[in-house]
């Protein structure tokens, strides 16, 4: 290999392995953030659940308000009925069989309600298990994010300082293709097998793949544009 193809090749190493320690902390950034706005949803929900149920709660202690007042009406006009004591018998009579189908009414009512407010029990209860698993894998996700970093910081301080150093021994004028293939985020190299290029498949001509192997200069893949290395450097 080329001494410059070497200085290429080892920068470009070095950029690979900064890349992985980058690729790593956007990873456990991301999954901090996709947790973090997961739980934040799973909060909203276990709010909502628990409105809906305390809405319903609010709606079976009104009914059965109005249940207990029917009722008490219903049981006061058959009372008078029983004893006697009715001003008016066929009011009294109307009264106590009107209070009674809205009573009626009002239990059917109730049940359908508790019906809901079970369903209602349910989701809440899904809702705020879902929330507390969610807050668990966000708190678990946060501790591997910050232990990580401890470790990430420094070598990827270390990586960078190292890329930069091979940055500086290629010669200037291999550092534009460089750029502009890492720019278009395309391998830096195409490996050659034999006499093809393994980036593009394209097969070299003899003279090329014989300079390469010999290591006479630093060559350019006509294909794709990609510095060239044999494969087995």
């Amino acid at each position: 290999m080329h001494a410059d193809t070497e200085s290429i090749w080892k920068l470009w190493q070095a950029e690979l392995a900064r890349d992985a320690l980058l690729s790593e902390w956007r990873g456990l950034h991301a999954d901090v953030d996709r947790l973090d706005k997961e739980h934040a949803a799973s909060v909203e929900r276990a709010e909502q659940a628990q409105a809906a149920s305390a809405e319903l709660r609010d709606q079976e202690r009104a009914l059965n308000r109005r249940l207990e007042t029917y009722q008490k009406r219903r049981d006061k006009a058959q009372t008078m009925i029983d004893q006697g004591t009715a001003p008016d018998y066929l009011a009294a009579q109307a009264q106590a069989q009107q209070c009674g189908a809205i009573a009626d009414d009002l239990e059917t009512e109730l049940l359908e309600l508790m019906e809901r407010m079970d369903a209602a029990a349910t989701a809440l209860k899904g809702a705020v298990d879902g929330r507390d698993h969610l807050a668990h894998r966000h708190r678990g996700a946060q501790t591997r994010y910050q232990e990580r970093l401890i470790a990430l910081k420094p070598q990827f301080e270390a990586a960078t300082q190292r890329r930069d150093l091979l940055r500086e021994r290629v010669h200037r004028e291999f550092i534009g293709l460089y750029d502009r293939l890492r720019g278009k985020k395309m391998t830096v190299f195409g490996l050659v097998d034999t006499d093809t290029c393994t980036a593009c498949h394209v097969k070299l001509n003899g003279t090329l793949v014989s300079d390469l192997r010999r290591g006479v200069a630093v060559l350019i893949c006509p294909s794709c544009g990609r510095y060239l290395a044999m494969r087995a450097e």
